[in-house]
């Protein structure tokens, strides 16, 4: 599969980042003010989104599929430079790595992974000028973050199923946003009910 597609915005948002100072508590002794890093959305006006996608599927015997995808995302700002906020769009991919496999060794039983990373994502660098440079010295890319989650789920009856979901298989401190981590490995446990 090839895909390609277009929208345009009129009214988008994109993520940021500040270090502000805000006041200690009464009878802390110290310093009277602490750094703390603030995540705001920031208006951006119009915007081009324009994106080409390229997947390929399986699907083999005894209930065996696969997906690959890959997704890369531009983004154009169309605000004139009344309307234009500081710098470059943030907090947004400009790749993304989709890969699924699903097993179903009996007619109930379905064990699935899925993998998604992303890439490319720009956010605003809280060090002091003076201690970045080149050419994006008030931003930086996010390292690339791989996630690796396992679905195992069994139909009990007609209408009822059960499901447990290990989020983030690997235990990864991934990074989506900056300086902003994700927890860690997860268990959920499902019951679905179809009326």
């Amino acid at each position: 599969e090839l895909k390609g597609g277009y929208a345009g915005y009129r009214d988008f948002y994109d993520y940021t980042t500040d270090i502000i100072d805000l006041p200690m508590p009464n009878g802390y002794e110290g310093e009277a003010l602490a750094p703390v890093a603030l995540f705001r959305l920031r208006q951006r006006g119009a915007v081009d989104h324009t994106y080409l996608s390229f997947g390929t599927r399986y699907v083999g015997p005894q209930g065996l599929a696969a997906s690959l995808g890959l997704k890369y995302h531009n983004y154009d700002s169309r605000a004139d430079s009344e309307e234009t906020v500081e710098g470059e769009l943030l907090g947004l991919p400009s790749i993304e790595i989709l890969a699924n496999a699903t097993y179903s060794p009996l007619r109930d039983l379905t064990i699935a992974l899925d993998f998604r990373g992303i890439g490319g994502v720009r956010m605003k660098e809280m060090l002091p000028p003076n201690l970045v440079s080149g050419d994006w010295a008030n931003t930086f890319s996010l390292p690339f973050a791989p996630k690796l989650d396992l679905r195992v789920s069994y139909r009990l009856l007609d209408k009822l199923g059960l499901s447990l979901t290990l989020d983030n298989l690997l235990n990864q401190e991934l990074q989506r946003w900056s300086y902003c981590y994700s927890p860690g490995i997860g268990i959920y446990a499902g019951l679905t009910l179809e009326l």
